[in-house]
C-alpha cells in the first residue's frame, strides 16, 4: 500500500484556496439587508440617498473590505505584513 492511498481525497472545495464569488456575495447581501432594514434611510428622498451613496460609495468600500480583512485576519491568526523593499534600511 503505497503512504498516497492513507490520505483522504479531498474535494475542489476543500483545497479551494480564497473567498469564493459566493462567499463575498453572502457578506455583500448581509450588508444588504442591514441597510435596507435601516431606519436611517426612511422617509429620505431617493434622490437625496442616491447622491449620498455615489458621494461615498468608493470610500465605504475600501473601508468595507479592509475590515472584513482585518476580521479575517484577527479570525485566523494570519497577518499579511507588506513589504516595501524600496526604502532604504535604517543603518
Amino acid at each position: 500500500m503505497s503512504p498516497m492511498s492513507d490520505k483522504q481525497t479531498l474535494s475542489p472545495s476543500q483545497t479551494a484556496t480564497g473567498i469564493s464569488r459566493g462567499q463575498a456575495t453572502k457578506l455583500v447581501d448581509m450588508v444588504e439587508c442591514g441597510l435596507v432594514k435601516s431606519p436611517v434611510f426612511q422617509d429620505i428622498p431617493r434622490a437625496q440617498v442616491d447622491e449620498f451613496v455615489k458621494g461615498v460609495g468608493p470610500e465605504l468600500r475600501n473601508a468595507f473590505v479592509a475590515m472584513v480583512e482585518e476580521r479575517f485576519q484577527a479570525f485566523t491568526g494570519r497577518y499579511i505584513i507588506p513589504v516595501n523593499y524600496e526604502l532604504p534600511l535604517p543603518f
